[in-house]
């Protein structure tokens, strides 16, 4: 499935160090029974719920945690610790935690950050098929049915997907009073190479400008035009639009190769970063600073309102390819209960709240009123800025984004948009395919640390393409691409046979 791009930088040496980890026997595989409690009353012992949340550091957690622990004593008798952390940080606190089997309640996962599928089967999260009905009728009532089945490994479900749109459509974020002054129609840039004449007539006309385009480590060139669809991290996957759902290799598609080579130009002639090899800064804040002309992206309604706050310029957002719901729907944003929680049953009860209690939602979400945000109308904010709490660019994260409030960055209408959005989507025949990895672990292993190699080189543009996918090619292969392409044929297969 193509996915969200925040911090995904970093998802490959994730999944590596995270897989070592649990490879080396240092996985937790406690899942002890819970002790059950009635959902309906109130227990009269308290407990404290250690939630890890992947998100900008905030400086005035503490007062929203009162207000949380406040709201929740008479709910549920919890207290909530928001362990908040940027994704870097997170990825290895998490890791590390995970695999010395460390205590903690609730934690942000998905199929690019803390690899889901390998902690899950690995015993990191507690099962959730007994809680769901007990604990979370409303929330699995309010759940895509594709994306919860999607967060089962080996029958279990051990994460639940946030509830939020599922479909995804690629397109343009960009500077739209440049567009203006030039008449330029986005809608109408389809690829790279229509918009090649468009970068090369900025870069000479427009000097504050100093890249047209901007992307980087996983969202270069290719990233969001792939000729296929990459189902696992080995650069296996799906011809577009080929029925028989055939696995090939990217590397081995001559679109790919033409791409790689685009990239190339576009840096030979100066259209992106010089440092494209090492600069890790996300290319909308780059476009935000006014040094690019435009972003190709993952695009949802209010993708642009999400992503730039306050901006200096101009901008919009323009969708060049149908919405898709895709391979494994929801798999990029899920939050689990540990296999250590002392009490998953009332981690539980919390997420339920935070799923259909609007006052939960928001406090996690924006904080306090007056304080950090003011209200407009009833289901409208505006946020104060620096005000120390703001968890609104990863509301999508967190959980149900259509009881949240809407800030007067966003349209309206966003959630309206939303839905019609989900709802107008294509949904893959292999929408809940799972790709069982228990066979292929140590390939998958050794082909990522292959991709950790060469995908930059290869890809970004600042190098030829030609003798590096070559060699790139020849290690996968002997890292065992070829078994792990044989397995996954064979369980599409017999997905396919048995839908």
């Amino acid at each position: 499935m193509k996915k969200n791009r925040l911090f995904k930088g970093i998802a490959l040496a994730a999944a590596v160090t995270l897989f070592a980890g649990f490879a080396g026997g240092c996985g937790t595989k406690k899942n002890a029974t819970t002790a059950m409690e009635d959902p309906n009353t109130v227990p009269d012992t308290p407990y404290e719920i250690n939630w890890y949340i992947c998100a900008n550091q905030q400086s005035d957690v503490a007062s929203v945690e009162n207000e949380i622990n406040a709201y929740l004593k008479d709910k549920i008798n919890a207290t909530v610790k928001l362990n908040i952390m940027e994704a870097a940080q997170y990825s290895d606190k998490m890791t590390n935690m995970i695999n010395a089997g460390e205590y903690f309640d609730m934690c942000y996962v998905s199929n690019w950050m803390l690899n889901y599928m390998v902690s899950a089967e690995t015993g990191a999260f507690y099962p959730l098929d007994d809680l769901l009905p007990e604990y979370m009728p409303k929330t699995q009532e309010l759940s895509d049915k594709d994306a919860l089945e999607c967060a089962r490994v080996q029958g279990k479900i051990y994460a639940l997907p946030t509830i939020k749109e599922n479909a995804s459509s690629t397109g343009w974020i960009y500077r739209k009073d440049i567009a203006d002054k030039y008449n330029i129609d986005m809608s109408q840039v389809k690829n790279y190479e229509d918009l090649l004449p468009i970068a090369r007539m900025i870069k000479e006309k427009e000097p504050d400008i100093i890249y047209p385009v901007d992307w980087s480590a996983n969202m270069g060139l290719m990233g969001d035009l792939n000729p296929m669809t990459v189902i696992t991290g080995c650069n296996l996957g799906y011809r577009t639009g080929d029925d028989t759902f055939t696995i090939v290799n990217r590397l081995e598609q001559p679109e790919v190769m033409a791409q790689f080579k685009l990239a190339n130009q576009y840096y030979k002639e100066g259209l992106i970063k010089s440092d494209i090899l090492t600069n890790n800064s996300d290319p909308l804040q780059s476009l935000k600073n006014g040094k690019s002309f435009c972003v190709m992206q993952q695009l949802k309604p209010g993708k642009l309102e999400e992503s730039i706050k306050n901006p200096k310029y101009e901008f919009a957002q323009v969708d060049i390819t149908e919405p898709e719901i895709g391979v494994q729907p929801g798999m990029a944003s899920m939050n689990g209960i540990s296999a250590t929680s002392k009490n998953p049953a009332r981690v539980a009860r919390f997420m339920e709240l935070l799923n259909t209690d609007p006052v939960l939602n928001n406090l996690v979400t924006f904080g306090i009123e007056g304080k950090h945000y003011e209200k407009v109308s009833d289901n409208v904010i505006k946020l104060i800025p620096n005000s120390g709490y703001n968890l609104s660019d990863v509301k999508w994260m967190l959980a149900n984004v259509f009881i949240g409030y809407t800030t007067t960055d966003e349209d309206p209408d966003v959630k309206i948009q939303l839905k019609e959005f989900n709802d107008s989507a294509k949904r893959t025949p292999l929408v809940n395919f799972q790709f069982d990895t228990s066979a292929v672990q140590t390939e998958i292993a050794s082909c990522t640390a292959v991709e950790n190699q060469y995908e930059k080189q290869a890809s970004l543009g600042a190098m030829d393409p030609e003798p590096i996918v070559e060699k790139y090619l020849a290690d996968l292969k002997a890292a065992g691409e070829d078994t792990i392409q044989e397995e996954l044929q064979r369980q599409i297969t017999e997905y396919l046979k048995n839908k």
